[in-house]
């Protein structure tokens, strides 16, 4: 049985905001990658709609994707 958590998202965002999504989107993949548990995590923009983003992910379990998502908001707290 495969355990894996695979995990896809689609974000639409307003034009005024596609630079900044992106440079935050951009900045969390390299240590969403390190981390323990991280099979691959990708962020595509859409070369049709460039408000449009999707994530595509895949865990080892739904636990190491927990941990970097609480990892993650606390970031995103932190910073705001």
């Amino acid at each position: 049985m495969d355990e894996n958590l695979y995990l896809t998202a689609r974000l639409k965002v307003k034009a005024d905001k596609v630079e900044e999504l992106k440079q935050a989107a951009l900045a969390i993949v390299d240590d969403s990658r390190s981390e323990e548990g991280c099979i691959s995590y990708n962020v595509h923009q859409s070369i049709e709609d460039e408000t449009v983003f999707v994530w595509r992910e895949c865990w080892r379990t739904k636990l190491f994707w927990t941990s970097i998502l609480k990892w993650i908001m606390l970031r995103i707290f932190l910073e705001w």
